[in-house]
């Protein structure tokens, strides 16, 4: 009988006592057993690390390895878990999310002739899960994920929401040897704000020619822990976006122009990240209006929305983008605050 490949399935943990055994257990429950779990305590106050040690006395046949370090950070410590991993293949899971059980045997059955597989997810909210359909199926090209991922291009720009829909590292199954062998590692988000998956992602693309589009959400990405970094108001994320949008840049500089196209459509819709990020400022209505001015006046947004094409967005995204780009910002406010009470429904 052909030996299942080893997948090591790297979690950092910080601060999640009322998720963790629930998200590792989904893990162990699985329908797949050839797993290596690196679970990383990442400086944790509360009790996770002793839910952690339970954990792997309690699964004491299961491959386990617990790492507990002072706290360095998401990106680093996944950077970490990635010079431990022995698997074939690394998977990541956020250690307040959960798995659904066939979910490594899915991912691991498509893995023939491609060098990524790609899966939806569940968004889970308090009171309801909704489904995330990347509106992806089957084996395509790298480069045409790869531009996916840089932003989205014509009809796609029909669903902005699209935009970062398939950019994080969970539901993904990655080639170890690709990631050793090219040195890729995960940016920190104290340089670029966010979206180190995106950057880790485009990265390893430039390496492969086959991605496996599996459009079955297998994976619940939770949407309501108030502790998680996306709640939490940061100040400089204008500032990191703007170097985060220089490696993206480096990265497409020879690519063709679809590709350039797609990262002004990526700046042009990350205006709704930087307001939604503002509502957070606790300085108030005129605070946000006028850092909102300020981002749509330096070059890259000026440029941006010089060229952006309206004409395939909603109506809704018409009247939004309009007042981006004529920096209308109290109509953008108003828009942004719908748009936030839409996010959390």
């Amino acid at each position: 009988m052909r030996t299942q490949p080893l997948i090591s399935v790297i979690i950092p943990c910080y601060n999640v006592q009322e998720f963790i055994e629930n998200c590792v257990q989904s893990i162990l429950l699985n329908n797949y057993n050839a797993l290596e779990l690196i679970l990383i305590n990442d400086g944790s106050t509360d009790q996770t690390l002793s839910l952690l040690r339970n954990i792997k006395d309690q699964y004491s046949t299961k491959t386990i390895i617990l790492v507990n370090q002072l706290n360095n950070g998401l990106s680093m410590t996944r950077n970490i878990g990635i010079e431990i991993a022995s698997g074939e293949y690394i998977m990541f899971v956020d250690s307040d999310d959960w798995v659904s059980k066939n979910y490594f045997k899915s991912f691991i059955d498509k893995r023939e002739k491609v060098e990524l597989v790609l899966g939806s997810y569940y968004k889970e909210f308090t009171n309801k899960s909704v489904v995330r359909k990347n509106n992806l199926n089957g084996e395509t090209s790298a480069k045409d994920i790869q531009r996916r991922i840089v932003g989205l291009v014509g009809k796609e720009m029909s669903d902005p929401s699209q935009s970062d829909s398939i950019v994080t590292l969970w539901s993904k199954l990655y080639k170890r040897s690709i990631i050793q062998r090219n040195n890729i590692y995960i940016k920190s988000v104290e340089e670029i704000g966010t979206a180190e998956d995106l950057l880790f992602n485009l990265e390893y693309l430039d390496h492969c020619k086959k991605v496996y589009c599996l459009d079955e959400p297998l994976y619940h990405y939770r949407k309501n822990n108030d502790n998680s970094f996306t709640s939490i108001y940061k100040e400089e994320l204008f500032i990191k976006w703007q170097n985060l949008f220089g490696h993206i840049e480096a990265i497409i500089l020879n690519k063709d122009k679809i590709f350039q196209i797609a990262f002004n459509n990526r700046i042009c819709l990350s205006i709704i990240g930087l307001g939604i990020n503002e509502l957070k400022n606790p300085n108030g209505i005129s605070s946000i209006n006028k850092n909102l001015k300020l981002y749509l006046s330096t070059y890259s947004y000026l440029n941006a929305y010089r060229d952006l094409e309206l004409k395939y967005f909603p109506f809704h995204w018409k009247c939004f983008f309009l007042m981006a780009k004529y920096k209308f910002t109290f109509g953008l406010y108003l828009m942004l605050l719908s748009i936030r009470k839409l996010m959390t429904k």
